[in-house]
Protein backbone atom coordinates (compact mmCIF):
# COMPACT_ATOMS: atom_id res chain seq x y z
CA UNK A 1 0.00 0.00 0.00
CA UNK A 2 1.35 3.43 -0.91
CA UNK A 3 1.14 6.45 1.37
CA UNK A 4 0.74 10.07 0.35
CA UNK A 5 1.47 12.96 2.68
CA UNK A 6 -1.16 15.69 2.92
CA UNK A 7 0.50 19.07 3.14
CA UNK A 8 -2.46 21.42 3.04
CA UNK A 9 -5.82 21.66 1.34
CA UNK A 10 -6.55 25.26 0.47
CA UNK A 11 -10.14 26.37 0.98
CA UNK A 12 -10.10 28.48 -2.16
CA UNK A 13 -9.33 25.38 -4.20
CA UNK A 14 -12.37 23.48 -2.92
CA UNK A 15 -14.40 21.92 -5.68
CA UNK A 16 -17.99 23.09 -5.90
CA UNK A 17 -20.82 20.72 -6.81
CA UNK A 18 -22.06 22.91 -9.67
CA UNK A 19 -18.72 23.35 -11.42
CA UNK A 20 -18.84 22.62 -15.13
CA UNK A 21 -17.01 19.54 -16.44
CA UNK A 22 -14.91 21.69 -18.75
CA UNK A 23 -13.60 23.55 -15.69
CA UNK A 24 -13.14 20.33 -13.75
CA UNK A 25 -10.83 19.03 -16.45
CA UNK A 26 -8.46 21.94 -15.74
CA UNK A 27 -8.77 21.89 -11.94
CA UNK A 28 -5.58 20.83 -10.14
CA UNK A 29 -7.65 19.28 -7.34
CA UNK A 30 -8.71 16.25 -9.32
CA UNK A 31 -8.02 14.21 -12.36
CA UNK A 32 -10.89 13.22 -14.61
CA UNK A 33 -10.34 10.35 -17.00
CA UNK A 34 -12.94 9.75 -19.69
CA UNK A 35 -13.06 6.01 -20.14
CA UNK A 36 -15.31 4.17 -22.55
CA UNK A 37 -18.80 5.21 -21.49
CA UNK A 38 -17.79 6.31 -17.97
CA UNK A 39 -15.92 8.86 -15.87
CA UNK A 40 -13.16 8.08 -13.37
CA UNK A 41 -12.54 10.96 -10.94
CA UNK A 42 -9.48 10.96 -8.67
CA UNK A 43 -8.89 13.75 -6.15
CA UNK A 44 -5.35 15.07 -6.21
CA UNK A 45 -5.27 17.21 -3.05
CA UNK A 46 -4.59 14.39 -0.61
CA UNK A 47 -8.08 14.81 0.83
CA UNK A 48 -10.99 12.42 0.90
CA UNK A 49 -14.44 14.00 0.78
CA UNK A 50 -17.48 12.85 2.74
CA UNK A 51 -20.37 11.28 0.88
CA UNK A 52 -23.46 13.25 1.91
CA UNK A 53 -25.67 11.52 4.45
CA UNK A 54 -23.07 8.86 5.25
CA UNK A 55 -20.01 8.36 7.42
CA UNK A 56 -17.81 7.37 4.49
CA UNK A 57 -15.12 9.29 2.67
CA UNK A 58 -13.91 8.75 -0.88
CA UNK A 59 -10.84 9.72 -2.87
CA UNK A 60 -12.19 8.37 -6.15
CA UNK A 61 -15.52 8.43 -7.92
CA UNK A 62 -16.43 6.10 -10.74
CA UNK A 63 -19.40 7.24 -12.81
CA UNK A 64 -20.69 4.53 -15.10
CA UNK A 65 -22.68 7.00 -17.21
CA UNK A 66 -20.36 9.00 -19.46
CA UNK A 67 -22.62 12.06 -19.77
CA UNK A 68 -21.75 15.45 -18.33
CA UNK A 69 -25.01 15.47 -16.34
CA UNK A 70 -23.99 12.22 -14.67
CA UNK A 71 -20.61 13.73 -13.81
CA UNK A 72 -22.25 16.76 -12.19
CA UNK A 73 -24.71 14.56 -10.30
CA UNK A 74 -21.84 12.46 -8.95
CA UNK A 75 -19.97 15.53 -7.72
CA UNK A 76 -23.12 16.75 -5.96
CA UNK A 77 -23.10 13.62 -3.77
CA UNK A 78 -20.05 14.90 -1.88
CA UNK A 79 -19.93 17.31 1.05
CA UNK A 80 -16.96 19.53 0.26
CA UNK A 81 -16.97 21.13 3.71
CA UNK A 82 -16.19 17.77 5.35
CA UNK A 83 -12.96 16.10 4.38
CA UNK A 84 -10.22 14.09 6.01
CA UNK A 85 -6.51 14.14 5.33
CA UNK A 86 -3.59 12.28 6.77
CA UNK A 87 -0.19 13.21 8.01
CA UNK A 88 2.91 11.07 8.35
CA UNK A 89 3.32 8.52 11.17
CA UNK A 90 6.33 10.54 12.35
CA UNK A 91 4.21 13.67 12.75
CA UNK A 92 1.44 11.68 14.45
CA UNK A 93 3.98 10.30 16.90
CA UNK A 94 5.20 13.83 17.75
CA UNK A 95 1.63 15.10 18.19
CA UNK A 96 0.72 12.09 20.36
CA UNK A 97 3.60 12.49 22.80
CA UNK A 98 3.29 16.27 22.89
CA UNK A 99 -0.39 16.03 23.85
CA UNK A 100 0.09 13.32 26.46
CA UNK A 101 3.03 15.12 28.09
CA UNK A 102 1.15 18.39 28.63
CA UNK A 103 1.24 19.30 32.36
CA UNK A 104 -1.91 19.39 34.46
CA UNK A 105 -0.40 20.48 37.79
CA UNK A 106 0.28 24.14 38.59
CA UNK A 107 3.78 25.25 39.48
CA UNK A 108 2.26 27.30 42.29
CA UNK A 109 1.71 25.74 45.69
CA UNK A 110 -1.54 26.22 47.65
CA UNK A 111 -1.38 28.22 50.83
CA UNK A 112 -2.52 27.00 54.27
CA UNK A 113 -5.68 28.74 55.44
CA UNK A 114 -3.79 30.53 58.22
CA UNK A 115 -1.01 31.85 55.95
CA UNK A 116 -0.35 35.55 56.70
CA UNK A 117 -0.47 37.64 53.55
CA UNK A 118 -0.48 40.98 55.31
CA UNK A 119 0.15 41.33 59.04
CA UNK A 120 -1.72 44.63 59.14
CA UNK A 121 -4.95 42.99 57.94
CA UNK A 122 -7.43 40.93 59.91
CA UNK A 123 -7.34 37.18 60.21
CA UNK A 124 -10.54 36.98 58.21
CA UNK A 125 -9.11 39.09 55.37
CA UNK A 126 -5.95 36.94 55.22
CA UNK A 127 -7.99 33.74 55.07
CA UNK A 128 -10.16 35.16 52.30
CA UNK A 129 -7.05 36.05 50.28
CA UNK A 130 -5.67 32.55 50.77
CA UNK A 131 -8.94 31.05 49.60
CA UNK A 132 -8.94 33.25 46.50
CA UNK A 133 -5.35 32.28 45.77
CA UNK A 134 -6.05 28.56 46.18
CA UNK A 135 -9.18 28.84 44.04
CA UNK A 136 -7.11 30.45 41.28
CA UNK A 137 -4.70 27.51 41.37
CA UNK A 138 -7.58 25.06 41.04
CA UNK A 139 -9.04 27.04 38.13
CA UNK A 140 -5.62 27.07 36.46
CA UNK A 141 -5.30 23.28 36.74
CA UNK A 142 -8.84 22.76 35.49
CA UNK A 143 -7.97 24.80 32.39
CA UNK A 144 -4.71 22.88 31.95
CA UNK A 145 -6.64 19.60 32.03
CA UNK A 146 -9.15 20.96 29.51
CA UNK A 147 -6.37 21.97 27.12
CA UNK A 148 -4.73 18.57 27.47
CA UNK A 149 -7.99 16.75 26.83
CA UNK A 150 -8.60 18.86 23.72
CA UNK A 151 -5.08 18.16 22.41
CA UNK A 152 -5.51 14.42 22.98
CA UNK A 153 -8.90 14.41 21.23
CA UNK A 154 -7.35 16.27 18.27
CA UNK A 155 -4.60 13.66 17.97
CA UNK A 156 -7.16 10.87 18.22
CA UNK A 157 -9.05 12.42 15.32
CA UNK A 158 -5.84 12.74 13.28
CA UNK A 159 -5.13 9.05 13.90
CA UNK A 160 -8.68 8.10 12.89
CA UNK A 161 -8.30 10.08 9.65
CA UNK A 162 -4.98 8.34 9.04
CA UNK A 163 -6.73 4.97 9.36
CA UNK A 164 -9.45 6.02 6.91
CA UNK A 165 -6.79 7.00 4.39
CA UNK A 166 -4.56 3.96 4.78
CA UNK A 167 -7.60 1.71 4.31
CA UNK A 168 -8.36 3.64 1.09
CA UNK A 169 -11.76 4.63 2.50
CA UNK A 170 -12.80 1.04 3.23
CA UNK A 171 -12.92 1.94 6.92
CA UNK A 172 -15.39 4.62 8.00
CA UNK A 173 -14.42 7.39 10.38
CA UNK A 174 -16.71 5.92 13.06
CA UNK A 175 -15.04 2.51 12.71
CA UNK A 176 -11.59 4.11 12.90
CA UNK A 177 -12.52 6.00 16.07
CA UNK A 178 -13.87 2.81 17.66
CA UNK A 179 -10.71 0.85 16.81
CA UNK A 180 -8.48 3.55 18.26
CA UNK A 181 -10.64 3.61 21.39
CA UNK A 182 -9.62 -0.02 21.88
CA UNK A 183 -6.03 0.07 20.64
CA UNK A 184 -5.26 3.45 22.19
CA UNK A 185 -6.12 2.17 25.67
CA UNK A 186 -3.73 -0.77 25.51
CA UNK A 187 -0.34 -0.82 27.24
CA UNK A 188 1.49 -0.91 23.90
CA UNK A 189 3.79 1.99 23.12
CA UNK A 190 2.85 4.34 20.30
CA UNK A 191 4.94 2.67 17.59
CA UNK A 192 3.43 -0.72 18.45
CA UNK A 193 -0.04 0.80 18.32
CA UNK A 194 0.66 2.32 14.90
CA UNK A 195 1.94 -1.01 13.57
CA UNK A 196 -1.29 -2.62 14.73
CA UNK A 197 -3.33 0.16 13.12
CA UNK A 198 -1.53 -0.36 9.82
CA UNK A 199 -2.36 -4.07 9.96
CA UNK A 200 -6.01 -3.28 10.68
CA UNK A 201 -6.15 -0.76 7.82
CA UNK A 202 -4.60 -3.30 5.48
CA UNK A 203 -7.19 -5.88 6.58
CA UNK A 204 -10.05 -3.43 5.94
CA UNK A 205 -8.66 -2.53 2.53
CA UNK A 206 -8.18 -6.18 1.53
CA UNK A 207 -11.21 -7.91 3.00
CA UNK A 208 -13.87 -5.35 3.94
CA UNK A 209 -13.79 -2.91 1.06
Amino acid sequence: MSYTVLSQVKKKEAIGPDIMPSTIMQNSNLQVDKKVGRWLITFQTGAMYQVKGTDRYVRKLEVMDGSEDALRDALRTLDYTNWVGWTTPTALRAHYYAAHSMPTVSKRQPRPHDYVVDEDKTVRWNREQNQLYNDSIQAEMTDMMRQKDEAIRKVQEEIACYMVFTSEGAMSLTQARALWEIIGNTTLDFDEKMNLLDEMSEFWFTYVK
